[in-house]
Protein backbone atom coordinates (compact mmCIF):
# COMPACT_ATOMS: atom_id res chain seq x y z
CA UNK A 1 0.00 0.00 0.00
CA UNK A 2 1.55 3.36 -0.94
CA UNK A 3 1.13 6.42 2.09
CA UNK A 4 0.00 9.34 0.78
CA UNK A 5 1.64 12.50 2.10
CA UNK A 6 0.07 15.15 4.19
CA UNK A 7 -0.28 18.17 1.68
CA UNK A 8 1.06 21.08 3.18
CA UNK A 9 -0.80 24.54 3.61
CA UNK A 10 1.13 27.92 3.39
CA UNK A 11 -0.70 30.39 4.80
CA UNK A 12 -0.39 34.37 6.03
CA UNK A 13 2.16 35.35 4.71
CA UNK A 14 3.40 38.76 6.23
CA UNK A 15 6.63 40.61 5.45
CA UNK A 16 9.23 40.27 7.93
CA UNK A 17 11.07 43.98 9.57
CA UNK A 18 14.08 44.83 11.72
CA UNK A 19 14.13 47.22 14.10
CA UNK A 20 17.84 48.17 14.55
CA UNK A 21 20.37 49.49 17.41
CA UNK A 22 19.16 53.22 15.59
CA UNK A 23 16.04 53.17 17.61
CA UNK A 24 18.13 54.04 20.85
CA UNK A 25 19.23 57.52 19.74
CA UNK A 26 15.80 58.26 18.90
CA UNK A 27 14.48 56.64 15.77
CA UNK A 28 11.10 55.02 14.82
CA UNK A 29 9.15 52.22 13.30
CA UNK A 30 9.81 54.24 10.20
CA UNK A 31 13.09 53.24 10.33
CA UNK A 32 12.62 49.28 10.31
CA UNK A 33 13.88 47.68 7.17
CA UNK A 34 11.98 45.44 5.23
CA UNK A 35 14.23 42.40 5.44
CA UNK A 36 11.75 38.86 4.08
CA UNK A 37 8.44 37.58 3.96
CA UNK A 38 7.22 34.54 6.62
CA UNK A 39 4.65 32.30 6.34
CA UNK A 40 3.31 30.22 8.27
CA UNK A 41 3.21 26.13 7.58
CA UNK A 42 1.34 23.24 8.38
CA UNK A 43 1.84 19.64 7.46
CA UNK A 44 -1.78 17.93 7.32
CA UNK A 45 -3.05 18.29 10.52
CA UNK A 46 0.12 18.12 12.31
CA UNK A 47 3.47 19.79 12.49
CA UNK A 48 3.31 23.56 12.42
CA UNK A 49 6.44 25.71 10.92
CA UNK A 50 7.53 28.94 9.93
CA UNK A 51 9.66 29.77 6.48
CA UNK A 52 11.18 33.08 6.03
CA UNK A 53 12.09 34.44 2.25
CA UNK A 54 15.01 36.85 2.37
CA UNK A 55 14.66 39.63 -0.06
CA UNK A 56 17.67 41.90 -1.31
CA UNK A 57 17.69 45.89 -1.52
CA UNK A 58 15.04 46.00 -4.06
CA UNK A 59 12.82 43.62 -2.04
CA UNK A 60 13.23 40.92 -4.47
CA UNK A 61 12.16 37.36 -3.08
CA UNK A 62 16.18 35.78 -3.25
CA UNK A 63 15.77 32.48 -1.03
CA UNK A 64 14.40 30.96 1.86
CA UNK A 65 16.62 31.46 5.40
CA UNK A 66 14.59 30.04 7.48
CA UNK A 67 12.54 27.15 8.68
CA UNK A 68 11.18 27.26 12.05
CA UNK A 69 9.12 24.64 13.87
CA UNK A 70 7.90 24.14 18.26
CA UNK A 71 7.41 27.07 20.36
CA UNK A 72 8.13 30.20 17.95
CA UNK A 73 5.68 28.90 15.25
CA UNK A 74 2.92 27.99 17.98
CA UNK A 75 3.53 31.78 19.41
CA UNK A 76 2.98 33.44 15.98
CA UNK A 77 -0.13 31.05 14.98
CA UNK A 78 -1.95 32.04 18.55
CA UNK A 79 -0.47 35.87 18.01
CA UNK A 80 -2.33 35.98 14.77
CA UNK A 81 -5.59 34.41 16.34
CA UNK A 82 -5.45 36.55 19.24
CA UNK A 83 -4.76 40.31 17.17
CA UNK A 84 -7.59 39.29 14.74
CA UNK A 85 -9.82 39.34 17.68
CA UNK A 86 -8.78 42.66 19.20
CA UNK A 87 -11.89 45.33 18.38
CA UNK A 88 -9.48 47.52 16.96
CA UNK A 89 -8.34 45.40 14.56
CA UNK A 90 -12.02 44.31 13.53
CA UNK A 91 -13.31 48.06 12.88
CA UNK A 92 -9.83 49.35 11.30
CA UNK A 93 -8.07 48.94 8.52
CA UNK A 94 -4.14 47.21 9.31
CA UNK A 95 -1.11 45.55 7.24
CA UNK A 96 -0.12 43.04 9.21
CA UNK A 97 4.25 42.43 9.73
CA UNK A 98 6.48 40.98 11.80
CA UNK A 99 9.12 43.30 13.43
CA UNK A 100 11.81 42.23 15.30
CA UNK A 101 14.49 43.68 17.10
CA UNK A 102 17.87 41.27 17.66
CA UNK A 103 19.76 43.39 19.71
CA UNK A 104 17.45 42.64 22.80
CA UNK A 105 16.05 39.16 21.14
CA UNK A 106 12.16 40.55 20.35
CA UNK A 107 9.41 39.64 17.82
CA UNK A 108 6.41 41.02 17.53
CA UNK A 109 3.69 41.73 15.69
CA UNK A 110 3.10 45.03 13.97
CA UNK A 111 -0.22 45.68 13.01
CA UNK A 112 0.42 48.87 10.86
CA UNK A 113 -2.43 51.31 10.50
CA UNK A 114 -3.83 52.06 7.15
CA UNK A 115 -5.98 55.22 6.90
CA UNK A 116 -4.65 57.06 9.74
CA UNK A 117 -5.24 53.95 12.30
CA UNK A 118 -2.77 53.63 15.40
CA UNK A 119 -0.40 51.41 15.01
CA UNK A 120 -0.43 48.48 17.37
CA UNK A 121 2.52 46.12 18.45
CA UNK A 122 1.62 43.00 19.98
CA UNK A 123 5.28 40.99 21.75
CA UNK A 124 5.17 37.44 20.95
CA UNK A 125 6.59 34.99 23.57
CA UNK A 126 9.24 34.60 25.00
CA UNK A 127 9.13 38.58 25.24
CA UNK A 128 12.51 40.55 26.74
CA UNK A 129 11.74 41.57 30.61
CA UNK A 130 9.77 45.06 29.86
CA UNK A 131 7.10 43.95 28.04
CA UNK A 132 3.78 41.69 28.63
CA UNK A 133 3.72 38.94 26.07
CA UNK A 134 0.87 38.97 23.67
CA UNK A 135 -0.37 42.43 24.78
CA UNK A 136 -1.14 44.84 22.67
CA UNK A 137 0.93 48.36 22.83
CA UNK A 138 0.69 51.38 21.08
CA UNK A 139 3.90 52.44 18.75
CA UNK A 140 4.68 55.20 21.95
CA UNK A 141 4.44 52.25 24.64
CA UNK A 142 6.25 50.00 22.68
CA UNK A 143 9.05 52.50 21.32
CA UNK A 144 9.59 53.72 25.00
CA UNK A 145 10.50 49.99 26.06
CA UNK A 146 12.39 48.83 23.38
CA UNK A 147 14.55 52.31 23.60
CA UNK A 148 15.34 51.39 26.76
CA UNK A 149 16.30 47.97 26.94
CA UNK A 150 18.40 48.72 24.04
CA UNK A 151 19.83 51.34 25.67
CA UNK A 152 20.75 49.51 28.34
CA UNK A 153 22.33 46.53 26.45
CA UNK A 154 24.64 49.14 24.43
CA UNK A 155 25.85 50.40 27.73
CA UNK A 156 26.75 46.88 28.41
CA UNK A 157 28.68 46.18 25.25
CA UNK A 158 30.20 49.40 25.79
CA UNK A 159 31.47 48.64 29.20
CA UNK A 160 32.97 45.23 28.24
Amino acid sequence: MRKVANPLRIDRVHPVYHLGEAVAGGRNLDTAELTGYRYLVQEGTGELSTAEIHVDAAHNAMRMTMRSYGPYAEALSRGLTQVEKLPAVATGSYELRVLQCSAIFLVALWLKGDQGEPDILYPLAPAPEGFEPEHPYSADEFLKIVRSLVQARLAVHAGL
